[in-house]
């Protein structure tokens, strides 16, 4: 019963801004490419030219996000907050966590894979008409 005497009208803060389309362009081609380039790797190979591109192409997409968001009047990502110590060592922090874990869910599926492969040569080996079969 109180609260609208007490509490002020909130404003609409944004109602100025739009949508940053240069730099939601840039940062979505830029970590396309990158994922992109990390998925498809060992399909192709890392020195291949499609590889290597992907990589390039993400490296001048988020090298343009980032001079973008710089001169950008509302920016999608205020680089100013990575000035800020702690702001920078936690993300640090959970970038490295981050890897860690999926290192703990990925490791043991490349070991099983890895050990899967080896039981198939192994079984051709012994069985040279499987070969032939199949």
């Amino acid at each position: 019963m109180l609260a609208p005497v007490l509490i002020e009208e909130s404003r609409d803060t944004s109602a100025g801004q739009r949508l940053d389309l240069p730099g939601l362009a840039t940062s979505g081609v830029g970590l396309f490419a990158l994922i992109y380039g990390f998925i498809e790797a060992n399909t192709y190979g890392w020195a291949s030219a499609q590889i290597i591109g992907a990589f390039l192409v993400a490296a001048a997409a988020l090298t343009a996000f980032i001079t973008l968001e710089r001169r950008e009047r509302v920016p999608m990502l205020n680089l100013s907050l990575f000035r800020n110590r702690t702001f920078s060592g936690a993300n640090t922090a959970m970038f490295f966590i981050g890897l860690a874990m999926l290192g703990t869910f990925l490791l043991p599926l490349a070991l099983h894979a890895k050990r899967a492969r080896l039981f198939a040569r192994r079984s051709r080996r012994r069985l040279p008409a499987a070969d032939a079969a199949a």
